[in-house]
């Protein structure tokens, strides 16, 4: 799991009040309970807040999985400069607080 999953996974668990919710690649909207369209603003809202980037209409229109929202952000991240880093077995929750 990267640091990107991690990060991504606590918002989605705040989004949707779900402390137990588990975000594969292959993750759509309808695999998330109260991720329809109002949470989908929510979920890409609060992702831009946190990683403080900017969606456009089309990328925003566009989130198909978890799996194209990762890449999308990857490349926003890139393009300033920022890199993600994975989480190993020796890092803490110090290392990344969520």
């Amino acid at each position: 799991m990267t640091s990107l999953d991690h990060e991504l996974q606590d918002i989605a668990r705040a989004v949707f009040d779900a402390d137990d919710l588990l975000l594969h690649d292959s993750t759509v909207a309808g695999d998330v309970p109260g991720w329809d369209s109002l949470g989908h603003i929510n979920f890409i809202f609060s992702i831009e807040e946190a990683f403080e980037v900017s969606f456009t209409d089309d990328e925003f229109a566009n989130v198909d999985d978890v799996g194209s929202l990762k890449r999308l952000l990857v490349q926003k991240l890139a393009a300033r400069g920022s890199s993600v880093q994975p989480i190993t077995a020796d890092s803490t929750e110090q290392d990344y607080p969520g």
